[in-house]
């Protein structure tokens, strides 16, 4: 672990009377980073700023829960409407085979046309070609 020196800035040796020009860059930014903390005002500036980005991520939390509870909803509503057309077709295909089955029980029967058509509604050509 690094040796953390805790003296204040300017008491260390390589800025105690030196032109802030004169100093490294490294040192520099130290003693910025320094006088930056301990101005009031910039303390200040520095905890709104902080509040800001806290409310921007809480806002971005909120809005990224409310897209994952939409999409949550959107691929549940899908899913039901795909079932709910595929349960409508099974049903037509269902009554279709069903007056399919009539028409030829109807037809092996001796049945007229005209009656096997208004049972079962079906097309007359369909029940001629049976």
């Amino acid at each position: 672990m690094q040796n953390v020196n805790l003296r204040p800035i300017d008491e260390r040796s390589e800025c105690r009377g030196r032109a802030y020009t004169d100093m490294t860059e490294r040192v520099r930014t130290s003693k910025g980073e320094a006088l930056y903390l301990t101005n009031e005002e910039k303390r200040e500036k520095i905890k709104e700023i902080i509040k800001g980005i806290a409310m921007a991520i809480n806002a971005m939390c909120q809005i990224t829960s409310n897209y994952e509870e939409y999409s949550r909803l959107t691929t549940e509503l899908k899913n039901q409407l795909d079932w709910q057309a595929s349960m409508v077709g099974a049903k037509r295909e269902g009554r279709a085979e069903t007056s399919l089955e009539i028409a030829r029980k109807m037809k092996t029967a001796g049945r007229p046309l005209s009656e096997i058509e208004e049972f079962t509604g079906l097309p007359p050509e369909t029940i001629e070609r049976m």
